[in-house]
């Protein structure tokens, strides 16, 4: 099941996925769109977290239920690849 965001041309962010050796871990980049103009952000997942996560992204369930041991700003990486920095586009 497409994630709404994904379904607007233009608003999907990639997403790249590369096993860390040894580790038994997995490292998910994601690139928001060209247009916000941000760097890509990364989050590591360990295998079962990565299974939960691939449950998040196919079958449509809340990040917050698949993921709720993450961070709500990792969470918001995997979402969007946006991070708590937004480069200076908000105050404070």
């Amino acid at each position: 099941m497409p994630k709404p965001i994904d379904m607007i041309p233009g608003m999907s962010p990639t997403r790249k996925y590369s096993l860390i050796s040894g580790e038994d871990k997995i490292k998910i980049t994601v690139q928001a769109p060209p247009f916000m103009e941000q760097p890509p952000r990364s989050v590591v997942l360990s295998c079962e977290q990565y299974e939960r996560y691939l449950t998040w992204l196919n079958e449509g369930v809340l990040i917050q239920d698949a993921l709720p041991d993450l961070s709500s700003d990792d969470r918001e990486i995997l979402i969007s690849g946006l991070g708590p920095d937004l480069g200076g586009l908000v105050d404070g």
